[in-house]
């Protein structure tokens, strides 16, 4: 933020919980883009993208059933997502690539393996959705295939092959789905990263504000390996908001000298330790990642030996179990450690990276070719430009994620250094805490769940937080505060901001339970309730005597005021003789009517004239900082030129202000003056419009007529093509569909509509014209307006400020006269009348 306006933004993600993609829980969806896809793409589009029946999907839960609830909402969805992309600055292109990979990944979903009698795997069909697959992505079918179901190794320098079974194959196919749906939402996140980063000058003075959109704790029926990483974040934080709220209030206590009993709350110090620790349950995690013989089963075991003793763990009864039990700050939870390994591993197959590194498709190269920091953000090893995308020449590093030591990095150890940055930017912060409760369940209107609301108001810390202010001094104001707000309890008017003072006010008040610290008064939260009621009693006492003393002052005033009157006249009485009887006044002559007035003065919105740079975006290791941009001169010229302006329309609008039949549109003006166009609608009705070029950047000025003044509008295009009103968050594919959807909608908060086309045939000469659609014209064509002449009389029984009809009896001598414009310039001289000589002017007198 900048002087009160937001300058940039960032986004950071934490975890993503890519699992949803290849396996739903029963009642779970999928992530809701796979159900807009089929809502919104049109049907030409689908056929390209081979997208058939959504039943026909393995990776989508009862999608046909979804659709036909939810048809609208969906489609709905798809359409504010392109408008999203398209207002942010995604170009067509990838987005385009953006829906090719995730319709690839509906139809990995659906490639089967079958397997011989060696348990040696095999696609089933290489010719169905193996096929697709590798036709979207751009990739060999055969390489793709024996990925699938041959594990490739080196040892000692040579190569040796391992058949996979079914089960195995299955795996690989579902991480290498996983793998690319991940990194296309971290390349998502990246993007948005640039086109929102602010430049270098406007972070010098900026001020930033954060917002945690925290996981809220998680407890399912089946409780996973994601669950255990959110409710780690959970106990993370509220050991931050145990450590910001409870110790720090003891702490000024303490410091002010407040002599009360320690306040106890629940501290889970140790919980967190259990997880985080050397020897704690991620180390376990990855220590058994590494091993290739180990399992889910010997994982838990070893948990079980490690912290069986500890009283907030607990293992089942049956020893055959993977399940083991914690006890969070929230409640109990018990995870299933089915699938931990595999999770925490998320590897790929061998091979994999390298063939899509190798593909055809742009964005499925560049994803693959990205690094994962220590926190897991995706970073490009290349510079791409904000305005175009386009990727420049740069080293490629390798796409694994590593840490110092050159071991790759698990996903716990990923989570594990996010959470630690996250916690060393809120220490630097002043945070402020908002606690969202859920009514109930079902997400019903007009249903309050009592014990569902409890368990959260639990969970969340808020009963623990109102205890410990009830049982504490929740208002603590300085002395000088204090004092300064309740002096007249003590009948001072002015005080010193004393201990002594302090004292000496609450005594008048009566009041017991408080404390007097070093610097400030400790209050309970009744104490205030007390002393506002005093307060408002000695107001009204006030506010009486001041009542009856002003009505005793103001009548003494009267009566003084009266006799000095009485005397006064009959003074003038005695001395002065009897006046002569007063002449009549001069009658009054109407003037006529129809006397024209200059008309009112014009006026106009300013014109947003601001520039978006074009520059290029550098990206760092854990994406924490902001990127800076730099100024931009474009293959046009310098933006904001009038010559840059105009080779820009000729290479890339020649097409846009022309209807199907190849006419030019009746509203687009060329590019003339700000002034120019006000000129040529300062007599149209309201709602009249034109659009012309800017030229203060590459783009449009929307011209419109309201009453007594003209609006002007900055019509933007985006990187896919299509337009936009600055300010606005909608996004038309043409001019011709911008100003169709405002002559529906209002522009503006005034309710302002576009009605009608200020047409070539009525106000638009050829200056500004020539130099866009034709080959061009001088210079001196484009300096003033061409109005067709305009008889400067205006007829009997108009209105001021109206210009009277236009007659064939030729111009009048005054017919050379500036027409008024936006600065108010006004006419000078007597008016002039359509039946005869000038009117006499008005008799001063």
């Amino acid at each position: 933020f900048r002087n009160g306006h937001v300058v940039g933004a960032k986004i950071n993600e934490y975890l993503l919980e890519k699992s949803r993609v290849v396996y739903q829980n029963p009642g779970e969806q999928n992530f809701h883009i796979f159900y807009c896809l089929f809502a919104g793409l049109d049907q030409d589009t689908k056929d390209r993208l081979r997208l058939g029946n959504p039943d026909k999907y393995f990776y989508l839960c009862e999608g046909s059933a979804i659709l036909r609830r939810k048809m609208k909402e969906k489609k709905e969805q798809f359409e504010e997502l392109g408008n999203a992309m398209d207002l942010v600055g995604f170009e067509r292109d990838n987005q385009e690539n953006l829906f090719v990979c995730l319709a690839a990944v509906l139809h990995m979903g659906n490639i089967e393996f079958g397997q011989d009698d060696n348990e040696y795997s095999f696609v089933k069909d290489k010719t169905g959705p193996l096929a697709i697959v590798a036709e979207l992505m751009g990739i060999d079918p055969n390489l793709m295939g024996d990925i699938l179901t041959v594990s490739v190794s080196v040892a000692r320098g040579e190569t040796f092959r391992r058949h996979l079974n079914e089960e195995k194959a299955a795996a690989s196919r579902d991480a290498i789905a996983k793998s690319l749906y991940d990194r296309l939402f971290r390349w998502i996140v990246n993007r948005v990263n640039q086109l929102l980063a602010p430049t270098a000058e406007e972070m010098s003075l900026a001020v930033e504000i954060g917002i945690l959109d925290d996981f809220g704790f998680e407890k399912f029926d089946t409780n996973s390996f994601e669950q255990l990483c959110i409710n780690l974040a959970n106990e993370q934080l509220q050991f931050f908001f145990n450590q910001h709220i409870f110790m720090l209030e003891q702490q000024e206590y303490k410091s002010e000298g407040i002599d009360i009993a320690s306040i106890s709350f629940k501290d889970n110090k140790d919980i967190l330790e259990f997880f985080l620790a050397k020897l704690g349950v991620l180390a376990i995690l990855d220590d058994e990642s590494s091993f290739p013989k180990a399992t889910d089963s010997t994982f838990v075991q070893k948990l079980h030996k490690q912290f069986d003793k500890l009283p907030f763990y607990s293992k089942p009864r049956t020893t055959t179990s993977d399940k083991f039990t914690i006890s969070h700050y929230a409640g109990q939870v018990e995870y299933d450690g089915t699938g931990f390994l595999e999770k925490n591993r998320d590897s790929l197959p061998s091979g994999a990276n390298e063939l899509m590194q190798a593909s055809k498709n742009p964005l499925v190269e560049l994803i693959f070719k990205g690094t994962l920091s220590r926190t897991g953000t995706l970073t490009l090893g290349s510079v791409t430009s904000r305005r175009t995308g386009r990727l420049k020449k740069k080293p490629i590093h390798p796409a694994a994620s590593v840490s110092k030591g050159g071991k790759t990095l698990t996903v716990g150890a990923q989570f594990k250094n996010s959470l630690q940055v996250l916690i060393e930017k809120m220490n630097q912060a002043s945070p402020h805490f908002v606690r969202c409760i859920k009514p109930n369940h079902s997400k019903a209107p007009n249903k309050f769940d009592d014990q569902y609301v409890k368990a959260q108001l639990s969970y969340t810390g808020m009963l623990e937080t109102t205890r410990i202010r009830k049982e504490g001094y929740a208002i603590r104001p300085t002395f000088e505060e204090f004092v300064q707000r309740y002096k007249t309890l003590a009948a001072q008017v002015t005080m010193a901001s004393t201990a002594a003072n302090s004292r000496k006010i609450l005594t008048s008040a009566k009041l017991e339970g408080y404390q007097i610290g070093k610097t400030k008064v400790f209050l309970k939260y009744w104490h205030v309730d007390k002393l506002i009621e005093l307060l408002e009693v000695v107001h009204k006492a006030a506010s009486m005597i001041q009542k009856l003393v002003r009505g005793f002052i103001c009548r003494r005033r009267f009566r003084k005021l009266v006799e000095q009157l009485r005397k006064k006249e009959f003074a003038v009485k005695l001395k002065t003789p009897s006046p002569e009887p007063p002449k009549p006044l001069p009658k009054v002559v109407a003037m006529p009517s129809d006397l024209h007035t200059p008309s009112k003065e014009v006026k106009m919105e300013e014109l947003s004239d601001d520039e978006d740079d074009e520059d290029d975006e550098k990206f760092d290791e854990d994406g924490d900082v902001f990127v800076s941009r730099n100024a931009r001169f474009g293959k046009f010229g310098k933006e904001g030129t009038k010559q840059a302006s105009v080779r820009w329309f000729k290479a890339t609008q020649s097409d846009a202000v022309r209807n199907s039949m190849g006419d030019v549109q009746l509203w687009f003006h060329g590019i003339i003056t700000r002034r120019q166009a006000e000129q040529r609608l300062v007599d149209k009705p309201n709602g009249s419009f034109l659009i012309r070029v800017s030229e203060s950047q590459f783009g449009y000025s929307l011209s419109f007529r309201v009453t007594g003044r003209c609006k002007h509008y900055l019509v933007k295009q985006v990187n896919s093509g299509k337009y936009i009103i600055a300010g606005e968050a909608r996004v038309h594919k043409t001019l011709e569909e911008l100003i169709i959807y405002y002559q529906n909608n209002p522009i503006n908060t005034d309710g302002d509509i576009l009605t009608r086309a200020c047409a070539s045939e009525e106000c638009r000469g050829t200056e500004g014209m020539g130099t866009l659609l034709g080959g061009g014209s001088s210079s001196r064509e484009e300096e003033a307006p061409h109005l067709p002449p305009r008889k400067a009389s205006v007829a009997l029984g108009h209105e001021p400020g109206q210009h009277g009809k236009l007659t064939n009896s030729g111009a009048s001598p005054n017919a050379n006269k500036k027409m008024p414009t936006s600065r108010g310039t006004r006419q000078k001289g007597p008016p002039i009348s359509d039946s005869g000589p000038p009117l006499p002017p008005r008799n001063k007198k």
